[in-house]
């Protein structure tokens, strides 16, 4: 059964701490119009992110480096350190590796 708004006005911050608390929305009603104040839902962290269209031109297979595809394929990275399952992606200024 929705609220009028003189009774939210009167209980306003005790309906938002149970809104909040509940999280189950809260009608109201104004003007013959009912209104309902409910807490927002999951929001994706990825929704919030900005298009960038053309940021990365080419292909992004490209970014590996055949060396890196290398060392992978035979499992050992530098000092003998085993590269299965993970991922060290190619650094420009990194001195090439003895062989």
């Amino acid at each position: 059964m929705p609220i009028t708004a003189s009774k939210l006005r009167d209980n306003l911050y005790r309906i938002l701490d149970e809104v909040i608390a509940t999280g189950r929305p809260v009608k109201i009603r104004r003007k013959g119009v009912i209104l309902t104040l409910q807490p927002p839902g999951p929001v994706s962290k990825l929704a919030n992110l900005k298009k960038r269209p053309g940021l990365f031109v080419g292909d992004p297979d490209d970014i590996i480096s055949h060396r890196l595809d290398e060392r992978v394929a035979r499992g050992v990275g530098r000092a003998g350190m085993s590269l299965v399952g993970h991922f060290t992606p190619p650094v420009a200024a990194r001195p090439p590796l003895p062989r």
